[in-house]
């Protein structure tokens, strides 16, 4: 009894990692690492490190050693290394996943339904604090424009669009017996209603990398029936386009009503003000004109000003990086200090990866990232049927998409979503036919 506690423990880590992340960053980073020390005390007591043997496992502590190792020549090698020394948690989790936990049919069907609720809750949370000005749990909202959720600052958004896809693949697979019709429209529905809360939340970055996930789901979907996607493609979007209408009308005049307005009051209002409302409500300022704002004024952007700090870095130390965590001594925006900035990363996943660790931890890292695809697309073509290894991808691709403004994989929050995200599509892709039935 006592050597499966470690098992026991590596399940656990993993079926609540979706709950996790809905209680913070704290909460899932001890999720994560909690996993991957057990994980290890798991494979010391079986004597199974057989994992360690595998080409992708050699590749992912391949660039934590490289970055521990350039962390001795950084500007700042403490600071470096506190952040670089323990990464090695995110390797580890990733292969307890692949390689432990997910091959086990029970664990897997928890997860599943784990990460249904979240994101469920997530979408719920979303309208109720923008109808109340406070979620469920009485957290204000940000500002007027961004709204929290259960976090003490705005992630609402991004992290339900990190999640969104593989809960609304699950979803699919949970509707494969009901009729076509019922199916699509409850699908739909439901994207539609995670579309306006991520809309809801004010989060820029989220709502367009959610629009980019939706119309790669599409491909991925329908990517040998052209004219078939086509006209899918055109009755989702017009599906979905009017319940989002009506949705974001509802929340909004909800939003702001002091007395319940009789029918006739309220188709009224309809009439007279919907369009104006919607266009001049908060979050289509924040969504709509303030992203166009940033457009036209790009050069005046506190992103791009991050982004040009991070490719003087580069430009700077070209071949292995400035190291883990060291970003903030070699940017000029927000000075703490004359040395130090107040920025730890350069707000885009790649000038990240490239500032940091140069060319040859950029190698690695896409190196990682290619075998994923690779692996991920020839398992779609020889499953097509598998939605969920879809939504996953999608959800690791949208995760690095480079043109946007987004959190360093190095640090916790972001990296945890995006390593359990990529230890769960792993799985997949490299699994043998056979699964346990349970644990």
């Amino acid at each position: 009894m006592i050597k499966k506690i470690p098992f026991f423990m590596c399940a656990l880590s993993t079926v609540l990692m979706p709950l996790a992340i809905l209680s913070g960053r704290a909460g899932a980073d001890i999720c994560l690492t909690s996993g991957a020390i057990f994980f290890l005390i798991h494979s010391y007591r079986d004597n199974d490190f057989h994992w360690a043997q595998t080409g992708w496992v050699k590749l992912l502590f391949g660039i934590w050693i490289y970055l521990v190792v350039t962390s001795f020549f950084a500007h700042s090698p403490a600071t470096a290394l506190k952040v670089s020394g323990p990464w090695v948690r995110y390797p580890l989790y990733t292969t307890m996943l692949a390689t432990l936990t997910l091959p086990y049919e029970r664990v897997r069907a928890a997860l599943k339904i784990a990460l249904l609720l979240v994101v469920s809750f997530f979408v719920f949370d979303a309208f109720y604090q923008y109808i109340m000005r406070v979620d469920i749990f009485g957290r204000p909202m940000h500002n007027s424009v961004r709204l929290t959720g259960p976090y003490h600052y705005p992630r609402l958004g991004l992290t339900t669009t990190w999640l969104a896809f593989p809960a609304l693949m699950i979803l699919h697979e949970k509707l494969a017996s009901f009729p076509t019709i019922v199916r699509y429209l409850i699908f739909t529905t439901s994207g539609a209603l995670i579309l306006i809360a991520i809309f809801l939340s004010g989060d820029r970055s989220g709502f367009l990398l959610f629009l980019l996930g939706s119309i790669s789901l599409f491909l991925l979907a329908f990517q040998k029936k052209i004219g078939y996607f086509i006209k899918r493609f055109f009755a989702y979007f017009l599906f979905g386009a009017v319940l989002a209408f009506t949705v974001y009308t509802g929340v909004n005049y909800l939003r702001d009503k002091t007395h319940p307005p009789t029918f006739s009051q309220q188709w009224k209002r309809t009439k007279q003000y919907t369009l104006k409302k919607i266009t001049s409500s908060h979050p289509v300022q924040r969504q709509v004109d303030s992203t166009l704002h940033a457009i036209k004024n790009y050069k005046n952007n506190s992103y791009v000003k991050l982004f040009l700090d991070g490719f003087r870095a580069i430009k700077k130390h070209l071949i292995f990086g400035v190291g883990a965590n060291n970003f903030q001594f070699h940017c000029t925006q927000s000075m703490l200090t004359p040395h130090k900035c107040g920025y730890r990363h350069p707000h885009n996943v790649m000038i990240d990866m490239l500032s940091l660790g140069g060319l040859m931890g950029m190698i690695l890292f896409l190196s990682w990232i290619f075998w994923v695809f690779w692996k991920a697309l020839k398992f779609i073509g020889q499953q097509p049927q598998n939605f969920l290894v879809k939504g996953l991808l999608i959800a690791f691709f949208i995760r690095l998409w480079p043109f946007v403004g987004t959190t360093s994989l190095m640090l916790s929050w972001a990296g945890t979503v995006f390593w359990f995200v990529s230890g769960w599509l792993t799985y997949y892709i490299t699994r043998k036919n056979s699964t346990k039935p349970s644990a």
